[in-house]
């Protein structure tokens, strides 16, 4: 793979490459095709009754709810995984390091801070908790998933490290999302103004090519992805029932189109205001306290053109390699003993000098065929 220094972007200090908007070959025009608006619930009603083929939803009221701010509806179908195929599995340490976090969850008389980046940050009960079977998952472990992956993509992009296949993209953090599901919200306000500002984003969006919105209501979880490429805002719902989120994806989708033209204007590559919303098929919980362990899967498989199946049968496969990629991932500003250790006791860590930060890369881990020494926190990463 060719990896390159990525050119700034003219006027900017953004280090994410331009991206190619109209590339036919990526992203082709028919892959879905747009329908009137007085057809959104047929449509909604079509999706709902081919997720069901392959499990059993609740009674919906999909008929029975009509949002007049979508311009228009696409409904994408893709023929998800079929139950009792497990094609998601955790590695030995993954698991091992899962078990000791529940192992340790009755000894816990202080829960400190197991995970910050920038002030966002969670502690060791309340992530511990969210990823049990059966367990709610606490929004504020949702959203320490954007900041690690936000960081790690910009990071990589100072240091020239992006390979030309890959999508660059923004998660819009839990905070920002509280504000654009609000139908009221002041757009001329400095604070809304600021959200999708690279001040804020640290990057232009204009290089991005998907920016993606976990919404949560309700304890249910949504995802909208603004898709630069395909020019449509794609939506996946995690759960059979969602007749309640319309209110909420019609304010989110208003609310971004409004604050990123007044940030970035007119694009020579495509108008935000005729950007039309289409539900992309996408796997579903059998059971709604399990919606954040798959909003997590979306936001993190999903690059735009599908998302490649999985099911309930990965579960807890799932838990355990998003808690340990959270928890031990390279830009961790919490060095717990119980973390550190375990690590070096797995050999995933040789010498530890830390300097503010940094456990170790779960990537370098899985894919490199040799070790990675960080002259800058002096630890060396091997592969297992």
């Amino acid at each position: 793979m060719h990896w390159h220094a990525n050119p700034n972007v003219h006027g900017t200090k953004s280090p994410i490459r331009i991206m190619d908007f109209l590339s036919p070959k990526l992203y082709p025009n028919n892959i879905a095709i747009a329908i009137e608006d007085s057809l959104l619930v047929k449509a909604l009603k079509q999706h709902e009754a081919h997720s069901s083929k392959f499990s059993k939803p609740e009674t919906s009221t999909w008929q029975q709810r009509v949002n007049n701010s979508f311009k228009s509806a696409t409904l994408v179908i893709q023929e998800p995984k079929k139950a009792g195929q497990q094609v998601i599995f955790s590695d030995g340490i993954e698991n091992d390091f899962y078990q000791t976090l529940v192992g340790l969850l009755p000894k816990l008389t202080v829960s400190q801070r197991i995970f910050e980046i920038e002030g966002v940050w969670v502690d060791q009960k309340t992530i511990t908790l969210s990823f049990k079977p059966g367990g709610w998952i606490n929004p504020r472990v949702v959203g320490c998933f954007p900041k690690l992956k936000n960081k790690d993509q910009l990071n990589r992009g100072r240091k020239g490290l992006l390979p030309n296949s890959e999508i660059v993209e923004h998660i819009v953090s839990i905070d920002d999302m509280e504000k654009l599901m609000n139908p009221m919200l002041n757009h001329s306000d400095p604070a809304n103004k600021l959200i999708l500002q690279e001040s804020n984003v640290d990057f232009s969006l204009l290089n991005a090519s998907l920016v993606k919105m976990p919404v949560f209501k309700e304890k249910q979880w949504i995802l909208i992805t603004t898709n630069f490429r395909a020019k449509f805002f794609d939506i996946m719902n995690t759960y059979y029932s969602g007749d309640t989120f319309l209110p909420t994806i019609s304010a989110v989708i208003y609310n971004f189109k409004v604050l990123f033209a007044a940030t970035y204007g007119n694009s020579t590559s495509f108008n935000i205001g005729n950007f039309e919303s289409r539900f992309v098929a996408a796997p579903k919980v059998n059971f709604r306290y399990d919606s954040g362990i798959f909003i997590l899967q979306y936001v993190s498989k999903y690059k735009g053109l599908e998302l490649l199946g999985f099911s309930n049968d990965d579960l807890q496969a799932l838990r355990q390699k998003f808690l340990f990629e959270i928890v031990t991932c390279k830009d961790n500003e919490i060095q717990l003993p119980l973390v550190t250790s375990f690590l070096q006791r797995h050999g995933l860590i040789n010498i530890v000098t830390f300097n503010g930060s940094a456990l170790q890369d779960s990537t370098q881990r899985n894919t490199s065929m040799g070790k990675k020494f960080l002259t800058d926190r002096a630890i060396f990463f091997f592969s297992c």
